[in-house]
C-alpha cells in the first residue's frame, strides 16, 4: 500500500542527509541546493497523481493578500483566482511581489495603496516576532506524530528566541508540509 506521508518522510530524510554533507563548510547555498536536488530525485520516483504546492516542486510560491496583485484580464473563476509570484528563492519572490504588486485600474479588486519593498526584513531573523502555530489548524484529525513533534520543536525553539536555527527549521518543515507562505509563518513566536 502506498503511504504518501511515509514516502514524504523518506524524501525529507534523504534531503537532510544530502545537505548535511556540505553543512558548516561556509556555503549554505550548496547545502540548500543539495537538499533540493535530493528531494527532486526522490519525488521523481513516486507514483503520484494530483496537484502539489510550490514547495514540492523546488520553487517558492507566495499567496499574497487578495488584490495585492492585480489580475487582468479577469479570471472566469472570479475571486477564486489568486495571483502571486513563483520563484526559485524567497528573496526573488519578495522582489517580484514588490514589482507586480502595484495598482491597475482595470482590476476593480486591486489594491490602490503603495507597494512596500517586501525584501525589507527578510534577513532579520525571528527574534522579537511572533508565529501562530497550530498543529491541527482546528480541523486536522490525523497527524503524523513525527511531523507534529518536529514542528512543535521548531515552534518552541522560536519561542525561546533561538533565532536562526528555528527560522531555518520552520522554513524547511513548512515547505515540506506544502505551506506556500513560509516567510509569514516563520516570522517568529
Amino acid at each position: 500500500m502506498f503511504d504518501l506521508s511515509l514516502e514524504m518522510l523518506r524524501v525529507v530524510e534523504d534531503a537532510a542527509i544530502a545537505s548535511a554533507r556540505t553543512m558548516g563548510m561556509g556555503n549554505p547555498t550548496a547545502s540548500d541546493q543539495a537538499a533540493v536536488e535530493s528531494m527532486r530525485r526522490c519525488l521523481d520516483t513516486l507514483a503520484i497523481q494530483g496537484q502539489f504546492t510550490a514547495a514540492f516542486t523546488g520553487v517558492f510560491g507566495i499567496k499574497p493578500s487578495y488584490g495585492r496583485v492585480a489580475a487582468y484580464p479577469a479570471s472566469p473563476f472570479s475571486i477564486l483566482a489568486h495571483v502571486g509570484p513563483l520563484t526559485r528563492t524567497v528573496t526573488d519572490a519578495a522582489l517580484m511581489l514588490t514589482v507586480i504588486g502595484g495598482p491597475d485600474e482595470r482590476d476593480m479588486m486591486a489594491w490602490n495603496t503603495p507597494v512596500p519593498d517586501f525584501r525589507i526584513g527578510l534577513n532579520d531573523g525571528v527574534r522579537g516576532l511572533r508565529v501562530a502555530w497550530s498543529p491541527r489548524l482546528g480541523c486536522v484529525q490525523k497527524l503524523d506524530r513525527e511531523v507534529e513533534a518536529a514542528t512543535r520543536k521548531a515552534a518552541n525553539a522560536a519561542r525561546r528566541g533561538d533565532g536562526a536555527g528555528a527560522e531555518v527549521l520552520l522554513r524547511r518543515l513548512l515547505g515540506v508540509l506544502g505551506c506556500d507562505v513560509v516567510p509569514a509563518a516563520a516570522a517568529g513566536v
